[in-house]
């Protein structure tokens, strides 16, 4: 698996030191970044020399949630080639339907998410 760059948005500070652990202890060859909210992800992208490979995406944050982040993301970024995927403890059919309005989004994933999972995402293109 070549190098990749991972941004996880998530606002739950047990799900980020649990998910930064993981990354850390599993996946030495990834380059690990985090924000706490959409707002201060689209900033973090602003200052990157390339877009994320992959982003996992809360929904439910303060400041900007998932949702409006996508919007942002689509406006700025379009169809980036950055593989996008929903991780949260949302079961809500409106927020699950966030798949089908934007492309980039490759799944909707329920937490907790195990290191078997992020390899799938990992090493899929």
């Amino acid at each position: 698996m070549s190098q990749q760059t991972v941004l996880v948005i998530e606002d739950d500070e047990g799900f980020q030191f649990y998910i930064s652990m993981l990354f850390r202890k599993s996946f030495s060859d990834v380059v690990f970044h985090q924000a706490n909210d959409g707002r201060e992800a689209l900033d973090m992208i602003a200052g990157m020399d390339a877009s994320p490979d992959v982003i996992l995406l809360d929904m439910n944050m303060p400041v900007m949630n998932g949702r409006e982040f996508m919007a942002a993301w689509q406006e700025k970024y379009g169809d980036s080639g950055t593989r996008i995927y929903v991780i949260t403890s949302s079961e809500d059919s409106k927020d699950q339907a966030i798949i089908q309005e934007y492309g980039a989004i490759k799944d909707y994933l329920i937490k907790p998410v195990f290191k078997e999972t992020l390899q799938d995402i990992l090493s899929a293109k």
